[in-house]
């Protein structure tokens, strides 16, 4: 990290850290910024954000759309810092088939959903917080690869300088070195203090949002999951704050397409005081992933209700509706899971599911996996197919 280039930022100072570097400290929030510059982009997403949120109280069964979402946020953030994993492995995983030879960074991927939903319990309780947010990064990090660093404690934050960046020599040639360990605590408590404050709440949500994400990542607390465990803030905060009344907006999908773009705009902020431009991404990926979710909602329920049609149509077995609910709340399903569902014997689940198979609903996977998995092909590419390219197409 070359120094001149944060000499005279108005976002933060430089302070002496490890090896005769610089690292740097970002000024507390709110910063002072020029709303006129990115009023569209703000209120196109504030838009977005508000029709999405009353579509959330039409929608029957929250699950159906709110369990799949999760799944694919949680491959999109992160495949942005280089763990990878598939939808089906994912899946797999979920029905706790093959645990004990799944890879690492399926596993890895399936903590973000776990961390996700404990972070949504702990709000019942806990504001948005450094308590909060340890918890969430305990989960997320439970068990994972030693390469990614022996010396990360889940849940603590950093005791040894951390950077970003870097591709030959370390903290030499890193690109960004953020605030140093001893004054983390401090830095996010005064996040914390900024999130739940008067100044907070008399700001557009998806501004404060845009504050609060550019400010985790400039102090990553963590010694790694930092860019996950940020990402996760928008969801628990919007839900939070009472603006979404179900975790349904996630903007990883959107950024993983636009990752340089989303590096560059934060280290302009640090640089030189850029609000306005971050603001103004930050705005359209909230913009773009509202627009993405509304129309998998009405994806979803419209495919539903053809389902529900046709087994009504076939005059099958009145369980059969019920059966469609567990389909789209899994995706992936097993006899067992038809069992419990439909309160009904193996043999008469195993009838139903025969049914849905034969209607084209269901289909059997080829994997000798037992129980046996039976996938809704059409659901599992709307949910996780790629988004329209932002307009593009």
């Amino acid at each position: 990290m070359d120094p001149k280039d944060f000499e005279n930022s108005p976002s933060g100072a430089l302070v002496a850290t490890v090896y005769s570097q610089k690292a740097f400290v970002p000024n507390p929030l709110p910063p002072k910024i020029d709303v006129a510059n990115c009023l569209a982009e703000v209120d196109r997403a504030s838009r977005a954000m508000a029709e999405l949120k009353g579509m959330t109280y039409k929608v029957q069964n929250p699950l159906h759309l709110i369990n799949p979402l999760q799944q694919r946020e949680a491959i999109a953030s992160s495949s942005i810092e280089g763990t990878y994993t598939t939808a089906s492995d994912l899946l797999l995983l979920d029905h706790s088939l093959g645990a004990g030879h799944a890879d690492p960074d399926t596993r890895e991927v399936y903590n973000y959903i776990f961390a996700l939903q404990d972070g949504l319990r702990l709000l019942e309780t806990l504001p948005i917080s450094s308590k909060l947010i340890k918890q969430v990064h305990a989960i997320l990090m439970r068990g994972v690869k030693r390469h990614r660093g022996a010396e990360i404690v889940p849940g603590e934050f950093k005791r040894d300088q951390n950077f970003i960046g870097s591709r030959v020599r370390g903290i030499d040639d890193a690109r960004f070195v953020p605030p140093p360990p001893h004054l983390t605590p401090d830095l996010m408590s005064d996040l914390e203090k900024f999130a739940n404050s008067e100044d907070a709440h008399n700001l557009p949500p998806v501004i404060v949002n845009a504050l609060t994400h550019y400010q985790f990542e400039t102090i990553h607390p963590f010694p790694d999951g930092n860019g996950r465990v940020g990402r996760l803030l928008l969801p628990l905060m919007l839900y939070a704050q009472g603006h979404m009344p179900q975790p349904l907006l996630y903007i990883s999908p959107f950024i993983e397409r636009h990752k340089d773009e989303y590096n560059d705009l934060m280290l302009g902020v640090s640089r030189s005081g850029a609000w306005e431009d971050w603001i103004c991404f930050f705005a359209r990926a909230v913009e773009m992933s509202a627009l993405d979710t509304m129309q998998k909602i009405n994806d979803i329920a419209a495919l539903k209700e053809a389902y529900v049609y046709e087994v009504r149509q076939a005059r099958a077995s009145g369980l059969l509706p019920v059966l469609v609910d567990l389909v789209f709340d899994r995706i992936l399903i097993s006899v067992p899971e038809a069992a419990a569902k439909l309160d009904v014997t193996y043999r008469s689940a195993q009838q139903n599911v025969k049914k849905l198979v034969e209607l084209g609903l269901l289909q059997e996977l080829p994997e000798k996996a037992r129980p046996k998995l039976f996938l809704c092909r059409p659901l599992f590419n709307l949910v996780f197919e790629r988004e329209a390219r932002d307009g593009e197409n």
